[in-house]
């Protein structure tokens, strides 16, 4: 059992100017301020963007904990945390005690692992909870999140998304 909470701390990849340009002639020109509405759908779109890819692509903390029920186990304990393009790890608690005995492995998706045997002597496992950081843009799933957004405007209260947007993200799902 796992439990994942994320907290943005960086800016959208796309600003409201950008989309703007992006949509061009497609502006709607009579709306007084559409700038807070863009940017509910960037957000939007970039959430979409992260949920199909399994991935973070603005900046975020991200606090991910496991219980793990294993009684007695020889083997070691390795996690793979979710939610790539990891930048660095903030805090690792094991029972809520800060432990030295781990290595990080990765490099745009780290892993971790514990050295030694455990054993756990409550009904409720082995807590084990980690604090991080993730979130790059890469370039492409900036055009995605452009065409999903650009969607969404233009097919406001009718089918708001086209698939053009999420072919674009094919590569850069985390499976």
């Amino acid at each position: 059992m796992y439990d994942v909470s994320r907290t943005v701390i960086g800016a959208e990849p796309v600003t409201v100017a950008e989309l703007q340009a992006y949509i061009m002639n497609r502006y709607d020109s009579t709306d007084q301020d559409v700038s807070s509405l863009l940017q509910d759908m960037i957000t939007s779109a970039r959430e979409l963007a992260e949920q199909y890819c399994n991935r973070s692509f603005v900046q975020q903390e991200i606090e991910y904990t496991e219980n793990v029920k294993t009684s007695w186990s020889d083997d070691i304990p390795e996690f793979v945390l979710p939610f790539p393009n990891h930048l660095s790890i903030v805090e690792v608690k094991v029972n809520d005690v800060v432990p030295t005995h781990y290595q990080q492995g990765g490099i745009n998706q780290y892993t971790i692992q514990f050295n030694g045997r455990w054993y756990t002597t409550s009904s409720t496992g082995t807590k084990f909870y980690f604090k991080y950081t993730a979130g790059a843009c890469p370039g492409l799933a900036k055009q995605a999140i452009m065409q999903i957004a650009k969607d969404m405007y233009e097919n406001r209260g009718v089918n708001p998304l086209s698939s053009n947007g999420f072919n674009l993200l094919n590569s850069l799902k985390v499976y």
